[in-house]
Parts: C-alpha cells; structure tokens; sequence
C-alpha cells in the first residue's frame, strides 16, 4: 500500500489528482488544504494551514510514502497578500523541514509555474528549464523561485528521495475557475491596446494527467509542463470566438 499526501487538495487540479490517484486499491490519498474542495472525492480531507507546528506534526505521524506539493497556487484573492507569501513561503520551510527528517518519504513532487523566470522584452518564445533569465519576477514568481531553492537544499540532503518540480504553464479550461480562464471566457474581452502577448497554456486535463504521470514515473529534476509553441492572444481570441474590447 503506498500513502501519498496530497497538499492543495480543495483545488481543482488537486480534487482531480486524488480521484484519479483513488483508483488504484493499493494508493492510500492524504488529502490536505484549508478551504473548501471544489472537487468532491472519497478520501479524508485534512485541514491545516501549512505554516504552523501542526502540519509538521501530521507529516511525521503519518509517514507519507509520496508528497505532492500543489498548495503553491496564488491565493492572494483568498488569504491577503501578506498571509498568502506566509503559507508559500513558511509553509514550505515547515514542509520540507518535516520531509528532511521523515525518512520513509521516497518522492516529492511539487508544482510550480514558469512565472519562475521572470518576464522581460527579450525573452525567448519558448523557454528551456536550464534558461538563465534577467526578467523581473513579481512576488509570486519569488515565492516560487524560493520555494524551489527549498527543494534544492533538501535534495542534496536526501540523494535517496526522488525530486521533481513541474513548471506549469496557466491551466486553462472549463472548469478551472483561475483568472485567466475566467478573461478568456468573457464575451467581450478587455485587451490593451498596441500589445499583442504571446501565451503558452496547458489544457486543465493534460496538467492533471502531466501530475499522475509525474507520480507513477518518479523522476528528478525541474520540467516545463506547457503546451508545444505559443500564441499570440488574438490568436486565442479568435480561436475562442471571442471580441477584443
């Protein structure tokens, strides 16, 4: 029976991911978040707020086989900014602190995002994950990039646990209710006007499977998950049968 603890479980892509991972009888699903899922399953659902003692406790207790760390989402709508930089960024210290001296834990999974390398004029159309980028990072994007460090650290103390990091594109779909699906869904859609952005996105479907995928094939190492190219954003308008406004 293999326990593998799920953080970021009341979101969409994580409420997915544990009712894909409930289907096999021989996986045990720790369900851990703060808010109300949007996905229904059959697994408990813990309530804990990454950054306290407690978190750390539960991890210990239960001695995961697996994490997967999904609770790396902008939640700064729903927390505040200050108590959304806190969970991101305390709540990992507490989460891989808890991992370093949990020795039955053999793979990590973390999601983060390509926001990571920052954005600027003269960035590439398609970014490789050994790119070294100057562009400016908001603070979201430092989070994440501490995050990442986090695991760096971690991973060179643990050469027998398995690390990977999964830079996702924006999600995009029909039942993803994140901003960018939600812009790209209105009638009439707001655009600036001179400025035409190239977007790369992954399909809400394709990142839960890129996520099982990750599970089932323990790997190390950081990897861009994004659809092939990109396009311009009156291209996807177009495609959506959308009005620039």
């Amino acid at each position: 029976m293999q326990r593998i603890l799920v953080t970021g479980a009341a979101t969409w892509t994580g409420g997915q991911l544990v009712r894909r991972l409930e289907r096999d009888p021989e996986t045990e699903v720790l369900a851990v978040d703060e808010i109300e899922p949007r996905v229904e399953f059959e697994s408990d659902l813990f309530e804990f707020e990454l950054d306290r003692p407690d978190f750390a406790h539960f991890i210990l207790d239960t001695r995961p086989d697996a994490v997967v760390h999904l609770q790396t989402v902008d939640r700064s709508a729903i927390l505040g900014g200050r108590r959304a930089h806190d969970e991101a960024v305390v709540g990992a210290q507490a989460l891989f602190g808890a991992i370093h001296r949990c020795d039955c834990i053999q793979q990590v999974i973390v999601k983060s995002d390509i926001c990571v390398y920052g954005m600027g004029p003269r960035n590439p159309s398609v970014v490789f994950e050994d790119a070294e980028l100057d562009g400016t990072r908001g603070r979201y994007a430092k989070d994440l990039k501490a995050l990442e460090d986090f695991i760096a650290v971690t991973a060179r103390s643990r050469p027998d646990t398995t690390f990977t990091v999964l830079r996702f594109a924006p999600i995009f779909g029909s039942d993803v209710r994140n901003p960018l699906s939600r812009y790209l869904r209105l009638p009439l859609v707001p655009v600036r006007l001179g400025y035409d952005p190239r977007l790369q996105l992954i399909s809400e479907t394709d990142a839960v499977g890129a996520l099982v995928h990750a599970v089932r094939s323990p790997t190390n190492g950081a990897f861009n998950v994004a659809s092939a190219g990109q396009l311009y954003l009156s291209r996807i308008l177009r495609l959506g049968h959308r009005v620039a406004q």
